[in-house]
């Protein structure tokens, strides 16, 4: 008999697998709404037991909610195994830490938790257990616990625990990436770039739609590839040289889509490197988008 969370060899009459700590009856009644990841969702009190060589803290549901929905979209897509499939966590000096990155695209965002004095914590969940999680959670302030293991990741709330398998391997070194010193951030409203850009990606028949950027003294053009695409132009606060950068619609609509408040920010270096954006105002979120060549 193997335990469903760790692989490891266990006895017939084994009610908890001696390697993770698994509560084998548990999970063995329990459907696996998740599948591949080898993650499972059980209802339990909002207090489970430890399990032994564990870490456990608690935070607000909201908190968790919120840092998933602003970078879920960034994970990679491909069934691999390959960690950039799952969610980066870190749990580290008083603040909760998440990434996801795809290769073409970086977002990050973080929370002030209460640490309780924990050393460093970090895992990989993987991408099937984080959409569960995104949809289960409350947006409110009552409790998750969150039971960190060296086989498993248990998410304990409303009455229910999400029981998943983290990802072994090195998460990528997303914060390489992250321009250290950004250009002067352009300030946009955020539903005007989003309704224009969804303008856009209806009038293009490519698979993937490339719009162009174009920024000039006061003024931002967005365009497609296609004559049928009509441009979209927004007035900001700009003063420097004129400059132009393809982006992939698609990818800065999930961002739009993710993000909270009026006005975002963006930062560019120049038509080949990344573009930084951030919400006005806030430094708990980026999001890195790498240039398509015009």
């Amino acid at each position: 008999m193997l335990c469903p969370t760790c692989n490891a060899a266990i006895p017939a009459i084994a009610k908890f697998c001696p390697e993770c700590g698994t509560a084998l009856a548990q999970v063995a009644s329990a459907p696996n709404p998740i599948g591949t990841e080898g993650s499972a969702e059980r209802a339990e009190p909002d207090s489970a037991p430890p399990l032994a060589g564990t870490v456990a803290l608690r935070m607000a549901q909201r908190t968790l909610k919120e840092v998933i929905a602003l970078v879920q979209y960034a994970m990679a897509q491909q069934d691999n195994g390959h960690p950039a499939n799952g969610l980066q966590i870190v749990i580290e000096d008083g603040a909760l830490r998440v990434a996801a990155t795809d290769g073409h695209r970086v977002a990050l965002a973080s929370r002030p938790i209460a640490t309780q004095g924990l050393d460093r914590q970090e895992i990989i969940v993987p991408r099937h257990a984080i959409h569960e999680l995104s949809q289960r959670l409350a947006h409110d302030d009552q409790p998750v616990e969150v039971v960190i293991s060296e086989h498993q990741v248990r998410f304990v709330f409303g009455g229910r625990t999400l029981v998943a398998k983290p990802m072994q391997g090195r998460f990528p070194a997303v914060e390489s990436v992250v321009p250290k010193h950004p250009a002067k951030p352009i300030v946009l409203p955020r539903a005007a770039l989003q309704q224009g850009l969804q303008r856009l990606a209806i009038g293009s028949s490519d698979a993937v739609c490339c719009v162009r950027w174009a920024l000039a003294p006061g003024r931002l053009t967005i365009s497609g590839a296609s004559p049928a695409q009509r441009p979209e132009a927004i007035e900001i606060d700009y003063a420097g040289e004129p400059l132009e950068i393809g982006f992939n619609a698609g990818y800065l609509l999930d961002l739009l889509a993710a993000l909270e408040g009026d006005m975002i920010e963006c930062s560019f270096g120049g038509a080949t490197t990344p573009g930084v954006f951030r919400m006005a105002g806030r430094d708990d979120f980026q999001c890195v988008l790498m240039p398509i060549r015009l």
